[in-house]
């Protein structure tokens, strides 16, 4: 599946593989674009998801530490996206197919 115009992804868990990961991350680098890969991870998980990024070509990353009064601030506005999400993939799923 290629989705033209993905300039952002976001990984809500880390990947297992750095297969994986690159596959998710190359949407956003489609067609000589740029664009941005985030993961979201706690604290534990930093030094694995390091170790798979260190497998991959040139495989580098910056660090963005959020604190956690912030993470808990947008909980709500979370919750609502992900109801709309699954809203819109729920509709989708049900359209028949010509």
């Amino acid at each position: 599946m290629d989705v033209e115009g993905v300039r952002n992804v976001i990984n809500y868990d880390v990947p297992k593989f750095i297969k994986t990961y690159v596959h998710r991350a190359g949407r956003t680098a489609r067609a000589v674009q740029t664009g941005r890969c985030f993961t979201l991870m706690s604290e534990d998980e930093v030094r694995r998801f390091k170790k798979l990024i260190g497998k991959a070509e040139g495989g580098s990353c910056l660090d963005h530490i959020v604190p956690s009064s912030q993470i808990e601030a947008l909980d709500t506005t979370y919750q609502s996206a992900l109801t709309k999400y699954k809203e819109i993939i729920s509709k989708t799923r049900k359209k028949p197919k010509n």
